[in-house]
């Protein structure tokens, strides 16, 4: 309560009624910091039928209709869990603006199921416009497009290939020497059949003859590396994304260059390694 007094924000993340039940609840905390921001962060959001339901990022993605047309695994980085925090953040910022105006703090019920549904703005907009709910494999983003998928190439590395737009996708065909695939972008989805055809061509390569071949930059081509790769490469060396302390501790930062200043070259903030 005395750090209250003078914070700005305060965010816990107890299921909803903890705060209540320790003698902190919302009321009472207005009343001591008419200014102070209060967010919470729970599952399934204050009040509502799910609200003392415990859950996690699967569990999310379950209720929000996205698993059902992507799945069945799950991801890693959480989906929810980082989108949620990264709402919360906006919100936060947003409120502070608010008070600058107004001198009023705010109470933000924020729930990480919640946050899969702006994610989904165009399959919602889909089913609106169409009638029609979303199916596994039924667009590019869920595996169903020859053009955006992942194949095995022949020593077991896998390649993204993200030729979306056809410009892109023309380049990738005149590269693999085979023009007949072009105009075949539009068929129908699941493209199972071009797919294969790709695949085989994909096969016969390894990954460093295929990062040679397709070094185009307008091939949409990604050979999928590890993460001790990804944080070795020079792309995340140059960008400073990753901050690695004398005792060889790793910390991801903020992924900003700000008046060109790098991640990596601000101070470590306070009792961070």
């Amino acid at each position: 309560l005395e750090l209250v007094d003078e914070a700005d924000v305060l965010i816990e993340g107890f299921r909803p009624g903890v705060m209540a039940r320790l003698g902190l609840e919302d009321a009472r905390l207005a009343a001591r910091n008419p200014r102070l921001i209060r967010c919470s962060m729970s599952g399934y959001g204050a009040e509502g039928p799910l609200a003392q339901v415990a859950g996690h990022d699967g569990n999310y993605l379950a209720a929000a209709g996205a698993l059902h047309r992507n799945g069945p695994d799950l991801f890693d980085p959480p989906v929810a869990d980082c989108a949620g925090a990264l709402y919360a953040a906006v919100a936060i910022l947003g409120a502070l603006q608010g008070r600058a105006r107004d001198g009023q703090g705010c109470h933000i019920d924020l729930a990480l199921a919640d946050s899969i549904m702006p994610l989904q703005l165009f399959a919602i907009a889909g089913l609106g416009a169409t009638g029609r709910v979303p199916q596994p494999r039924d667009n590019y983003l869920n595996g169903g497009a020859a053009y955006y998928r992942t194949y095995v190439l022949g020593d077991g590395a896998r390649v993204v290939l993200g030729a979306v737009e056809p410009k892109f996708w023309r380049t990738f065909c005149g590269i693999a020497e085979r023009p007949d695939w072009c105009d075949r972008q539009g068929e129908p989805m699941p493209q199972d059949d071009l797919a294969a055809a790709v695949q085989v061509m994909f096969g016969a390569l390894d990954a460093q003859a295929c990062a040679t071949r397709f070094a185009d930059p307008d091939c949409c081509i990604s050979i999928a590396v590890d993460l001790r790769q990804a944080l070795a490469s020079d792309r995340v060396r140059e960008r400073g994304l990753v901050r690695q302390a004398p005792d060889g501790a790793l910390q991801a930062l903020f992924p900003a260059l700000v008046d060109g200043e790098r991640p990596d070259a601000r101070p470590p903030l306070q009792g961070a390694s």
